[in-house]
């Protein structure tokens, strides 16, 4: 009696074929393997490419060598899948944390030399001696657009260059209360000439910017007790 091994083989591979078997074992495994990679591993964007490539040229390799080449397409569109749905929910979790820590404190009212006292008290903390030597004092300029809106331009140094070009560190705009000209609402905040909201919050943030962040998202109400850059200390703490 001569046994066919091939045959068997090819039959049953056919079978699985048509009822799928094969499609949900493979589904099922990478789903598996990929998922705990990344919850185990994660940390940025740049895994995911890492882990995509790599998996993708092991997997090709083991299906070439048995005959499966039909279901390389399959296999890399299944890891694309998964890491895509994965990578989205772990980003959207970042975000929401971030957003949670940011508005943990509110605040029902600050004055708006206090914003400017916060911010000279973060570059003295950051700053050392020598630095706070050279620099003198950090750079601050206010535009009141006669339009209930006033934009403020914070840096800690200043690059002698115009104003429209400068590489802010911090800015941000207070719409001034129509009801009420002396209060307002933080409006909007840019980093580095970057606007943040709640989609866009810098991963490594000062202090400082905390603060700003968390005064704009509560709509926290400024009192506006300063007119002019000479209203603000912009000295550091040195001795000469």
């Amino acid at each position: 009696m001569n046994i066919n091994i091939g045959d068997i083989v090819g039959n049953k591979i056919k079978e699985m074929e048509q009822n799928r078997v094969v499609e949900e074992l493979i589904a099922e495994t990478v789903e598996k393997s990929v998922t705990k990679a990344i919850i185990d591993a994660i940390d940025g964007y740049s895994i995911k490419r890492t882990i995509e490539r790599k998996v993708e040229e092991n997997v090709n390799e083991l299906v070439n060598d048995i005959g499966f080449t039909a279901y390389n397409t399959f296999i890399a569109g299944t890891i694309k899948n998964i890491m895509t749905g994965v990578v989205q929910e772990d980003l959207k979790n970042k975000i929401t944390k971030s957003v949670e820590d940011i508005l943990l404190q509110k605040r029902e009212t600050i004055k708006l030399s206090e914003i400017f006292e916060h911010y000279r008290e973060y570059l003295n903390s950051e700053l050392d001696y020598q630095e706070k030597y050279d620099l003198e004092n950090f750079i601050v300029e206010i535009e009141d657009n006669d339009r209930g809106w006033i934009d403020y331009r914070l840096s800690k140094e200043d690059n002698n260059s115009s104003w429209r070009s400068k590489d802010w560190d911090i800015e941000f705009s207070i719409h001034e209360n129509y009801k009420d000209e002396t209060t307002g609402t933080i409006s909007w905040v840019k980093k580095d000439g970057v606007t943040i909201d709640k989609y866009n919050i810098p991963k490594y943030r000062s202090c400082f910017d905390d603060l700003l962040i968390n005064l704009a998202f509560n709509r926290t109400k400024i009192e506006i007790d300063i007119e002019d850059e000479n209203d603000i200390d912009t000295s550091f703490d040195i001795e000469y």
